[in-house]
């Protein structure tokens, strides 16, 4: 009975197993082998005991069927899930970083913030077509460029999405489903190349961001100093009793030198003067056979010349000579020359200009000692006529420079312009690159350091010429078509632009229907000028040339681009700082006594316009402690508030002025009244007494007194009175752009705020330093008034003496029957 039930349990036991394998397969088909093992096993064992089967639906049958399913291995099987993509695609990337070995939070955190700053944290999905195009799209040159990237990802998200593909399920439990392929799989490697790919540009975008913010507030404050009234700032030293009086104002940190061609037409009033140094026009061309200027061009009557100057922009002209061989001749007659030297100097005076730009075709190796000789004798005449007069060159860059003895003209040469603006119609490719192995800015003028020439003397040349090409694809190069001006440019074509970085210059092209390009526009635009402004003032070069003024008429960005790179903001310390303490407690006829002596300098100067340009020093000083003492800053800044910005009062000689033509105005009304009611008096007695008035002649005499006191006085108020043109002296003042108000105060008073006992005060009055400097062009004739006074007293006396002596008698005798 034993063996009986033993082999029914054996038998029990491997259907059981049989039935709990096929189940298995059925349901997990990937662990089949395992249930059909762990089965096979039991029943080749039961098999060799010799057992028998028993009923299933038996007690002893369940229980052994109960006790079987305890005794298999509990084994769970994974369920299959197809792959998900995350979806999105930034925070996939940003998360790609965390599983980097030397990942840090920090960098996880910069990562997101870029992303979120940008606004380009939910653009679309980490689906692998879409990573697929990403990065075949961004492995394309002209493509790496954030403006590229979310242009990429807004046609993206403009793609209407796939119908979902519905996969049947196959009714026959033992056929697996099948799982992706590869191709449709998003690997580690596929974030890790997009992440490479994608993350440079948009941190260059964020950082170009804050770039950005920086250039806005920079050019506001250059902007709001340059174009309002300047602020009068000081800072005292209590411990040495020492008032230090400054403004702040705007230089440049190398010089600007502007191009203007006298064919240019167009106003030019637009042109920002106050950016540049030199203005150099452009161009006088020279006879080679005579030495004389074969035609003024508007040298004689341009007014950007006098415009420029007002500004306080210096100005220089341009001798040219365009062909080798009249170059050659020119450098071997020195009659020619010594002409030409003459018809310089008579240039120069004609128009106030500070220097020549020599600018001669062709000079090489054969004429170079002519060409030295010739620069020599030009510059030893020109220091004699005036130390100021300057002599530059224009060195062609990308032409043959051996007739230049470097070592020679440095001696006698004030400036090397290197011009970069020459159109190369057989070299495909930007005017002016930065780099490049053979025709590039970098190597040319690495080659003109080496030369020995101090650095601060080599002024590097921008044009504002772009060059535009036909190309095919099957061409290495180009055909030159035109060159275009900026404005040109930016007003006649709409394509997309790119930036080449090797040669630092904006590129767009014209696609055909094929993508393909078929022409191509080089040119230079506020990003790429900023970075040849870069590599000028990173290598310490003496400043830069603009070629041409005007080519970008109609927009403003180049100008703000030059005016970010190249101004900065200074501190301009005036000269009447007051050492000693100033008393201000002061009484009525103090007041009055320094009132006069103010008054006085401005009547004996009525051509100046400040109390700065006293030449003598002890009286200098005293008439600014009596502007110290009397509070003047304050009482400016005080009627300022009351002004607008046109007639606020902007130097200290102008306050006082004011005030002197005021009194000059209640005294001559008063005056006047006196006059009247001393006339009518005497009217009124002469008639009701006549002779029998005792006081007739008295009143006679003080009637004839008060007349000519009301003369001095109405004479003396016309004068004072700025605004009254027509009488009186009105010197011209320069062109007040350069001074204002900067949020950069803080900057420009930290100079001495490191010196214990300091206190500064700030705002003290609307001033402008630039005020103070008078047009070169005036003609103000500065004759004391008194001596004016003297003269007209001494005139009209004349006048009484010849009526009374010659013209009265000889009426009288026509009179006589």
């Amino acid at each position: 009975m034993k063996s009986n039930q033993s082999l029914l349990t054996g038998i029990l036991v491997f259907y059981l197993c049989m039935v709990t394998g096929i189940a298995g397969a059925r349901e997990k088909n990937d662990h089949v082998d395992i249930t059909t093992h762990f089965s096979r096993s039991l029943s080749i064992s039961s098999l060799n005991r010799g057992y028998d089967t028993v009923p299933k639906d038996s007690k002893a049958g369940k229980a052994i069927q109960q006790a079987a399913k305890d005794a298999l291995p509990k084994i769970e099987v994974p369920k299959i899930q197809p792959p998900k993509a995350s979806s999105n695609l930034f925070k996939k990337i940003a998360d790609a970083f965390k599983f980097r070995k030397n990942a840090r939070e920090k960098e996880q955190k910069r990562v997101v913030d870029i992303f979120e700053s940008l606004g380009v944290n939910d653009s679309i999905a980490a689906s692998a077509e879409n990573i697929k195009t990403l990065i075949d799209e961004l492995s394309i040159r002209e493509n790496q460029h954030y403006d590229s990237l979310i242009a990429i990802i807004n046609e993206i998200k403009a793609r209407k999405p796939e119908p979902a593909k519905v996969i049947a399920t196959n009714p026959k439990p033992d056929v697996p489903v099948a799982e992706p392929s590869d191709s449709k799989v998003v690997t580690d490697k596929d974030i890790e190349d997009l992440t490479n790919k994608m993350l440079p540009l948009i941190a260059e975008k964020a950082n170009e961001t804050k770039s950005t913010k920086d250039k806005r507030t920079t050019l506001a404050a250059l902007r709001k100093i340059r174009n309002g009234s300047a602020e009068l700032y000081f800072v005292t030293d209590t411990a040495k009793g020492i008032v230090k009086r400054f403004t702040l104002n705007v230089r440049n940190k190398a010089e600007v030198y502007g191009i203007y061609n006298y064919n240019t037409t167009g106003r030019y009033d637009d042109l920002k003067f106050s950016f540049l140094n030199t203005l150099i026009y452009n161009s006088l061309f020279v006879n080679s056979k005579t030495g004389n200027i074969k035609d003024l061009n508007g040298w004689d009557t341009a007014g950007i010349i006098s415009y420029a100057q007002k500004s306080g922009c210096a100005v220089v002209y341009t001798a040219s000579i365009q062909q080798p061989f009249n170059t050659e001749g020119f450098l071997m007659n020195n009659k020619a020359q010594k002409a030409f030297v003459d018809n310089a100097i008579f240039l120069l005076r004609m128009r106030k200009a500070k220097g020549v730009n020599i600018q001669f075709a062709g000079i090489h190796n054969g004429n170079k000692p002519a060409f030295t000789r010739f620069i020599k004798f030009l510059s030893e005449v020109l220091k004699i006529q005036d130390t100021s007069y300057r002599v530059l060159i224009t060195i062609p860059a990308f032409e043959n420079t051996d007739g230049y003895d470097w070592k020679a003209l440095n001696e006698y040469t004030d400036r090397f312009l290197v011009n970069f603006s020459a159109i190369r119609p057989s070299l495909y490719g930007a005017t002016a690159p930065l780099k490049g192995k053979r025709y590039s800015m970098e190597t040319l003028l690495s080659r003109f350091l080496n030369e020995n020439v101090p650095a601060e003397k080599i002024i590097a040349g921008v044009s504002y010429t772009g060059t535009k090409w036909a190309v095919t694809p099957f061409m290495t190069g180009g055909r030159f078509i035109q060159p275009l001006t900026y404005s040109e440019i930016r007003r006649r074509y709409d394509w997309p632009v790119y930036y080449d970085d090797e040669s630092a210059s904006a590129v767009m092209d014209s696609l055909n229907a094929k993508q393909d390009a078929i022409r191509t526009i080089f040119f230079d635009d506020a990003v790429s000028l900023e970075k040849k402004y870069d590599y000028i003032l990173e290598n310490g070069l003496g400043g830069v040339t603009i070629d041409a003024l005007g080519y970008d008429k109609g927009y403003g960005d180049l100008w703000d681009a030059l005016s970010y790179k190249f101004a900065v903001i200074d501190t301009l310390y005036l000269k009447d700082s007051i050492i000693g303490k100033v008393n201000t407690d002061l009484s009525f006829l103090e007041k009055a006594s320094r009132y006069l002596t103010l008054f006085r300098y401005v009547l004996n100067n009525p051509c100046e316009i400040c109390f700065e340009n006293i030449p003598d020093p002890e009286y200098a000083a005293e008439i600014s402690r009596y502007l110290q003492e009397l509070q003047i800053d304050s009482l400016i800044i005080a009627e300022n508030k009351t002004l607008p910005l046109k007639d606020k009062i902007r130097s200290k000689f102008e306050y006082v002025n004011s005030k002197l033509s005021t009194c000059l105005g209640y005294l001559t009304l008063f005056m006047l009244l006196l006059t009247m009611v001393c006339g009518g008096i005497y009217l009124y007695k002469i008639k009701s007494e006549s002779e029998q008035w005792p006081w007739k002649k008295k009143a006679e005499i003080i009637l004839i007194g008060l007349c000519i006191l009301l003369v001095v006085t109405t004479f003396t108020y016309l004068f004072t009175n700025d605004t009254i043109p027509i009488f009186g002296a009105t010197p011209k003042k320069q062109n007040s752009t350069t001074i204002g108000f900067s949020k950069d105060l803080s900057k420009a008073m930290a100079i001495d705020a490191d010196t214990s006992g300091i206190n500064t005060v700030v705002v003290i009055s609307d001033t402008d330093a630039n005020y103070c400097t008078k047009d070169p062009n005036d003609t103000c004739i500065n004759m004391p008034f008194p001596t004016l006074m003297a003269i007209i007293l001494v005139g009209i006396l004349i006048g009484v003496l010849i009526t009374r002596y010659l013209i009265m008698p000889l009426l009288e005798r026509n009179d006589i029957p």
